[in-house]
């Protein structure tokens, strides 16, 4: 039988939550974690060679309802 709790202030709402969130997940061994300062790139890219047909034909799939992607230009406007 799960036993009902009412719970009205902030302080006692949040300690619940910790108490409860720290009996489900299990602590992480940091001592093997990836190092991850050191990025690994491929060699960069000196001539990038396209034609139009290629971006008319990117351009022509693109769906004008989607949102904008990272550059945030909406595919309507480049439609």
């Amino acid at each position: 039988m799960i036993k009902e709790l009412t719970i009205d202030e902030d302080m006692d709402k949040s300690n619940t939550f910790n108490s409860f969130y720290s009996s489900v997940f299990t602590k992480e061994d940091m001592s093997h974690l990836p190092d991850l300062s050191r990025k690994l790139t491929q060699k960069d890219l000196d001539d990038v060679h396209f034609c139009s047909d290629d971006v008319l034909k990117q351009l022509s799939n693109l769906k004008p309802d989607k949102s904008p992607g990272p550059d945030m230009t909406d595919p309507q406007l480049l439609k």
